[in-house]
This record gives structure tokens, sequence and C-alpha cells, in this order.
């Protein structure tokens, strides 16, 4: 994501790389930043906290695995994500569609 101008960081740039889920899931809320995953595990800390951030992102199977191809997905498709990703969403990226999961709070 760099490559393109976005802040982003590696669990690797912040010694989290050996880290729980749940110590990622906290740096990336203490931060605000977006967790970008093929885990869904991070999609579930996410609800059974009963929070809206950090957001999201899992390329599910049937995604390219390749980093640059990841990136080219979510730079032709952050215009329209980019309003949920700040309020708080679960995106998904599938092999043929692209599924958004709002967290609305009650």
């Amino acid at each position: 994501m760099r490559e393109i101008g976005f802040d982003a960081l590696h669990v690797r740039d912040v010694l989290l790389h050996k880290s729980s889920d749940d110590e990622i899931f906290d740096y990336a809320k203490s931060n605000g930043h977006i967790i970008i995953t093929a885990d869904t595990d991070f999609s579930t800390i996410l609800f059974q906290r009963s929070v809206a951030t950090p957001s999201v992102i899992i390329f599910r199977k049937g995604t390219p695995r390749d980093r640059s191809k990841q990136i080219e997905m979510l730079s032709t498709n952050l215009h329209v994500l980019e309003g949920d990703l700040v309020n708080g969403a679960v995106v998904i990226f599938e092999e043929t569609r692209i599924r958004i999961r709002r967290i609305e709070l009650s």
C-alpha cells in the first residue's frame, strides 16, 4: 500500500509478527489503522468486542495472494469502500465479488 501513497505498516515493521491476533488488533485500534488479512479471526474479534474499529479487509479464497494484485484490487475499489472503512466495516474480497458488512453498534 505504501507503493500507492498510503501510510501502511506490516506487522514486522512494528515487531508484532509473533504477536497474538488480539495484540495486533489492539495496536491497529490504538493507532487508527485498518487490518488487511486473509485471517477471519480479526472480524470475529471485532464483533466479539462490539466495536466498530479497526475496520478489517479480508482477502478470501480465490483472490490473488500476490501483494501487487491485492494492492491493485484495493486501489481500484477504494473510492467505493473508503467511507465504510472510516466508519467501521468488514470488507471481504472474494473471487467474483466484494462484500461490505458495515458495523452498526446499538
